[in-house]
């Protein structure tokens, strides 16, 4: 039971320590959704997305569709997204890996969130801010407007005429 607690303690402590962002009101569906055709837009690779999940690489220094960089084998960049649901909208928190010789007998892979943990939190910082400003149209632009029949009674020469509660004299 001890050892089924610690592993537990570990897990919360590792999930709190990953880069994350709130996508307020966002469903699980609609946040995923949301988070893959950014990332989409931004050129990564989609490699899976359901359920709470999302997968995303990039071939690091690579031309796009090439899998070598200067004839060695390239460095891939995965990301992995996982959504969270809660009362206040979805929760988006990120990992990130490379994998150093991808698909060869050598291949390697690291953990590099904290590394790119600033990345990481850009990253997050943008999808924020798309998912914030996404329903907003800026109003048309009205035009001139068009001249307006004072209501304020005349004023005499040399004293300055009250307008309001509040006024900025230039």
């Amino acid at each position: 039971a001890w050892i089924c607690w610690l592993a537990a303690q570990i897990a919360v402590t590792q999930a709190a320590d990953r880069p994350a962002t709130m996508l307020e009101d966002a469903s699980l569906e609609h946040a995923r959704h949301f988070a893959v055709n950014a990332a989409r837009d931004r050129g990564w690779s989609i490699q899976g997305s359901s359920g709470r999940s999302a997968v995303f690489e990039q071939v690091l220094g690579a031309i796009p569709g090439e899998t070598e960089y200067d004839g060695e084998p390239a460095t891939v960049l995965r990301i992995m997204a996982e959504f969270v649901p809660n009362a206040g909208g979805t929760m988006v928190h990120l990992e990130a890996e490379e994998i150093r010789n991808p698909g060869a007998p050598e291949q390697t892979i690291a953990d590099v969130t904290q590394l790119y943990r600033d990345n990481l939190m850009n990253a997050l910082w943008s999808l924020r801010m798309k998912w914030e400003t996404r329903d907003y149209v800026p109003p048309p632009d009205p035009g001139p407007l068009p001249p307006r029949q004072s209501s304020a009674p005349d004023h005499r020469p040399g004293q300055m005429p009250t307008v309001g509660l509040w006024a900025y004299y230039a």
